[in-house]
């Protein structure tokens, strides 16, 4: 793809481990590196008391250029110091957050410059009165910003409740890159790895072990499954606060032998090749990359009918869906599914059709860079003049659909 402008992009990530956010910004990143006329960068807070640093590993993988900003505390002036110099000398022309934290020191570092500011929003998790003053924060400061990307329908309508304009608000949904899940894997390999008998029938979910995730909802179902299907294995991909207390519920009910918790994965495209039916328990949801990525794997669906899921669910034709926090719902379709693998792999097919047709890494970054060209049309950079191109495909396999 060639882009109109000579531009450096910053992305800016706060991770607190590699999940869906941190997966869409390395995607994003990948995606613009390929693009001629563009030049990301990936900027990544080191936070002194949770330091986390796989998007600094992945970005030496693909020799993707990155800054590491020391975070202190909570607010930092020495970062905001550090992030200001590293724009002004690398002539970034944009900023692009991904998060609460990165939202406020973007905001601060772009005080009195003409940097841009991009904010792409994921749901705000408001539990408890600390995450809700967050979130009332994170509101004051984005109305600095030039662009607020959602990544759902209900992030949209939250930022039009909150008295956002509607021409600041692009909806853009998470797209990923299909090549990463058309390489045919080892699983007997793999299953002897994680000794995982061949006969076993693996339901497994991808995710941060959080209380919004529904979880708990899930060990409950294997409970309920176990009797009928002593062969069942639960694999839960990811770490997270909840994990002891996750952990400790697995032990209450008698499920250790039979649940396996793997923690923070990079191969994800090998562990879904491994599962017979994936599972998304979610209570809340935007538009998870979780669920995209095992529909691209061809893996048959359960989800919860939350947040934007069901926009992407047809019931009972590329998935299934169920209410969310119901144990007994979840346990009959798990047990549909397994019980009927013609129809699992059925709707494995259509699911990784509709994301074929929808959610290409492709089509989310032909939005992003539309994004970036308006928030650049508004102001006159001191640069060499404009290319005449348009923003135009040097062929749609690049990004395969």
């Amino acid at each position: 793809m060639i882009y109109k402008r000579d531009i450096r992009v910053l992305q800016l990530s706060s991770s607190i481990g590699l999940f869906g956010a941190e997966r869409v910004v390395l995607e994003l990143v990948q995606a613009l590196q390929a693009t001629q006329g563009v030049q990301p960068m990936l900027g990544v807070f080191c936070n002194r008391q949770n330091p986390h640093t796989e998007l600094v590993e992945h970005s030496k993988k693909f020799r993707i250029q990155y800054e590491i900003l020391a975070c202190r505390r909570k607010l930092d002036l020495q970062t905001i110091t550090a992030l200001k110099e590293f724009v002004r000398e690398n002539q970034i022309a944009i900023i692009h957050t991904h998060g609460y934290k990165t939202d406020f020191y973007a905001f601060c570092a772009a005080m009195l410059s003409n940097v841009r500011l991009v904010a792409t929003c994921h749901p705000w998790i408001e539990i408890g009165p600390r995450m809700k003053f967050y979130s009332y924060l994170d509101r004051l400061w984005l109305r600095r910003f030039d662009k607020l990307v959602a990544v759902s329908d209900d992030v949209k309508a939250k930022l039009l409740k909150s008295h956002f304009q509607s021409g600041k608000i692009e909806l853009i949904h998470n797209g990923i890159d299909l090549k990463r899940f058309q390489t045919k894997q080892n699983t007997t390999a793999f299953r002897r790895r994680l000794k995982i008998s061949a006969d076993a029938i693996v339901i497994g979910s991808v995710g941060r072990l959080a209380e919004e995730k529904g979880h708990a909802i899930l060990l409950s179902t294997l409970a309920k499954l176990a009797p009928k299907f002593p062969e069942l294995r639960l694999l839960f991909v990811g770490d997270g606060e909840r994990r002891e207390e996750l952990q400790n519920q697995t032990r209450r009910l008698g499920l250790e032998a039979k649940v396996s918790f793997l923690g923070i994965q990079r191969n994800i495209p090998e562990l879904l090749s491994l599962m017979d039916v994936f599972v998304l328990p979610s209570l809340t949801e935007g538009f998870p990359l979780a669920l995209l990525e095992a529909m691209a794997a061809k893996k048959p669906v359960v989800a919860s009918a939350v947040g934007d899921i069901p926009k992407i669910i047809q019931h009972g034709k590329n998935g299934i869906l169920v209410e969310p926090a119901d144990a007994n719902g979840l346990a009959n379709a798990i047990a549909r599914l397994v019980e009927n693998k013609p129809r699992a792999m059925a709707l494995g097919e259509n699911a990784y059709s509709c994301v074929k047709e929808k959610y290409t890494l492709y089509r989310m970054l032909q939005k992003y860079l539309q994004v970036y060209d308006e928030v650049l049309s508004r102001v006159q950079l001191n640069r060499a003049p404009e290319k005449t191109q348009s923003v135009v495909p040097s062929g749609e396999t690049d990004f395969v659909h």
